[in-house]
């Protein structure tokens, strides 16, 4: 593996957590800006300490079911789930797929997976668990177990 791959890994999966930190701040500053009321200010605040531990709790198990299930029954998984869920399937997408094409197009994880051959299949796994594992990490650093940022 070269070092500069793992480098753009652990850049995108950074990028991707500084993004989901930054959404749900946002999102926590809109409904304050709504509501002057200092019970809709916590509400906002515990729902934005929501998602990050929700996102957080997606990232460190990914990683463990792809291992254990292959990364089609992960990412169907995923399919399955929610607004959170769905932020680490469009990234992981994202990730394999369209590194250098255009960002406008969403990609059908599911579909791109099940057309692949069996050592195409291999290697995107092991792509998607070296990526899951750096978004896992920086998941763990941003967030505590509660969804408090640590930083």
């Amino acid at each position: 593996m070269s070092q500069r791959v793992n480098d753009e890994r652990a850049r995108a999966a950074y990028q991707l957590i500084e993004k989901i930190s930054t959404d749900n701040d946002e999102e926590a500053k809109k409904a304050c800006k709504s509501s002057a009321s200092e019970e809709d200010k916590l509400k906002a605040e515990r729902e934005k300490k929501q998602k990050n531990k929700e996102f957080r709790s997606i990232a460190r198990s990914f990683p463990t079911k792809v291992q254990t299930n292959g990364l089609l029954v992960a990412v169907a998984f995923l399919d399955a789930k929610d607004e959170q869920h769905m932020k680490l399937k469009d990234a992981l997408g994202n990730w394999l797929y369209k590194k250098d094409s255009d960002n406008s197009k969403k990609i059908n994880l599911t579909k791109e997976l099940v057309k692949l051959e069996r050592d195409s299949y291999r290697l995107d796994s092991q792509e998607a668990m070296a990526y899951a594992q750096w978004v896992k990490r920086f998941a763990e650093g941003r967030w505590d177990k509660d969804g408090q940022e640590k930083q």
